[in-house]
């Protein structure tokens, strides 16, 4: 899974590559000594040329000291490589053969050819590669392992490895015991890394099909995706669910790759709503999609497999790049969810970028660096997943502001008469009163008609605060319409009611618009429930009858 991006900075490797080279004869391992560390430093370097060598051949150019020694333990030499073979010597200063544990620690090359020689003759020799079926490894593991007989004194081994994806070879020489404890480490650290996307993809599919979450889908699937692609480059898929087929293994890194490319870029664009806040980037956005989709099945279809493997890299450095473009974009749109986007982004290819300049080198190997890209996935994941909490959360408390908006008359901010008959009915109970005041300007549309509406939206809101201001905590006001308003009043009876409706009158009365002197004055009806009132409507249209009787005794008083 590293080496995958480590490829696309192939050039930068070759420079490396050839300023730390060396003509040199073979390096000698002592097998009674062996390093922890992979071995790629003991190995003399015979690129294949046009042709397939022998083991004749890479003899004769090591009588030549035609080879070259690369001072790193793991070795890349990028995409499109041709063969390499590579040459050490074993000393076993014992008086008996020895058995050590070979092991490729890269699971997708195509061709891993060992053999073992002693006096100019190959003695043992051992075919493995994920071009075989999986079959017929010599032992169970998603890596390249096998079980080397060192004879006593000298001998030498001599690899052949070959692929078409990236070639890089991380080969130990170990005991066994040794190798276990290191693949026990590895696999606590992938059973952390697998364990975390799990949790969070199983956890947001939940949250998907509970809520009918499109966001939270789409990230599910594209963690999905992450999983296959990584299952796939690592051997566990190899290993555990296509072991009889080697064709698709050969096929599943690159098309998991490009699954995993579009299901990041479906992501981006439902989650940043990009049709609408990034028209212009969200246009090319399904043309891409369906045009890489299209070349990697036609690619399939004709078996070009250096061309698939060659669309899988370019698509995931274009991936790369057009996610922080997306997440710049959004950011500097000042789009809520960018921040985040951004940030996870930020930490992916971070991830990546350590683990590719640990396969080259630059950083010294150690395997939380080289597993630095799954580390950086997790983050992002936990990132993304945080974010798709914040956006729900700031989508519900939009919507219960919007249904706050829904309730309440904008220009006094009282509740509206929707909102009064979804409130008033819990107050109605039988056998306790309940009384209802109603309230209706005078000459209020002379007051529109003369002054402007400007002037009668000023005294609505006056009245609205003079009604508040006077209001116990127990009681419900509301604007009823145009210039009526509505008191609720919870446990009242009706001597109660109209020593508090005296008080509203009052306070509407003490009011004065002082840019134009104007006096206000309201007529007022009340109405208290009894045990033949029915329910809240019948007790507002008695209230509102009353009104009627107040405005047709002159205005300015109140009827009970």
């Amino acid at each position: 899974m590293k080496a995958v991006f480590s490829s696309f900075y192939l050039t930068i490797f070759l420079i490396l590559f050839f300023l730390s080279s060396s003509i040199s004869v073979a390096a000698t391992i002592d097998i009674q000594q062996l390093p922890n560390n992979a071995i790629g430093e003991s190995f003399t370097i015979y690129p294949e040329e046009n042709t397939r060598f022998a083991v004749a051949d890479v003899q004769t150019l090591m009588l030549k000291q035609a080879g070259q020694h690369y001072a790193e333990p793991h070795l890349n030499f990028g995409l499109w490589s041709k063969p390499v073979w590579l040459v050490t010597n074993l000393r076993n200063s014992q008086a008996h053969p020895m058995v050590k544990r070979l092991t490729l620690s890269t699971s997708w090359i195509d061709e891993f050819d060992v053999y073992q020689v002693k006096n100019g003759e190959v003695f043992a020799q051992h075919q493995h590669g994920d071009k075989f079926p999986y079959a017929q490894r010599e032992i169970d593991s998603r890596y390249f392992s096998l079980d080397l007989t060192v004879p006593e004194g000298e001998s030498q081994l001599i690899i052949r490895a070959a692929s078409s994806d990236p070639l890089v070879l991380s080969i130990y020489l170990q005991n066994l015991n040794t190798q276990q404890k290191m693949f026990s480490a590895e696999a606590y650290r992938y059973g952390f890394v697998y364990g975390s996307i799990i949790a969070l993809m199983l956890y947001n599919l939940l949250l998907a099909l509970s809520l009918k979450s499109r966001d939270n889908l789409y990230y599910s699937v594209y963690m999905l995706a992450f999983l296959l692609m990584n299952f796939s480059y690592s051997g566990h898929s190899y290993q555990l669910f296509w072991s009889e087929s080697a064709e698709m293994q050969k096929w599943g890194n690159p098309a998991f790759m490009l699954l995993f490319n579009v299901t990041g870029l479906l992501f981006a664009r439902n989650f940043l709503n990009l049709a609408t806040t990034l028209p212009h980037i969200n246009k090319w956005l399904n043309p891409i999609i369906f045009g890489v989709a299209s070349v990697l099945v036609l690619g399939i279809a004709t078996n070009s497999h250096a061309f698939v493997m060659f669309l899988a890299f370019f698509a995931m450095l274009i991936f790369t790049f057009s996610m922080m473009a997306i997440g710049i974009a959004a950011y500097l749109k000042k789009i809520k969810a960018a921040v985040y986007f951004l940030l996870a982004t930020i930490m992916g290819v971070g991830g990546t970028l350590i683990t590719c300049l640990t396969v080259w080198g630059i950083i010294e190997y150690n395997p939380y660096a080289y597993m630095a890209i799954d580390f950086g996935m997790i983050v992002e994941a936990t990132l993304l997943s945080l974010a798709l909490a914040n956006k729900f959360n700031q989508a519900e408390e939009d919507k219960l502001v919007a249904q706050k908006m829904a309730n309440l008359d904008p220009l006094t901010n009282l509740y509206n008469r929707r909102a009064f008959y979804e409130v008033a009915p819990q107050y109605f109970q039988k056998q306790v009163p309940l009384a209802i005041i109603m309230f209706d300007l005078d000459s209020f549309k002379g007051i529109n008609d003369t002054y402007g509406h400007k002037v009668g939206d000023e005294v609505l809101k006056s009245v609205s605060k003079a009604l508040k201001k006077q209001a116990r905590k127990a009681d419900l006001i509301a604007r009823w319409g145009g210039e009526e308003f509505i008191a609720l009043l919870p446990e009242t009876d009706l001597q109660t009611a109209s020593v508090i409706a005296e008080r509203y009158k009052l306070a509407i009365n003490a009011l004065v618009i002082t840019q134009d002197n104007i006096g206000i004055s309201a007529s007022i009806g009340v109405a208290v429930s009894d045990v033949q009132t029915k329910d809240v409507e019948q007790l507002v249209s008695l209230a509102d009858d009353k009104l009627y009787q107040a405005k047709a005794k002159g205005k300015n008083c109140i009827v009970f």
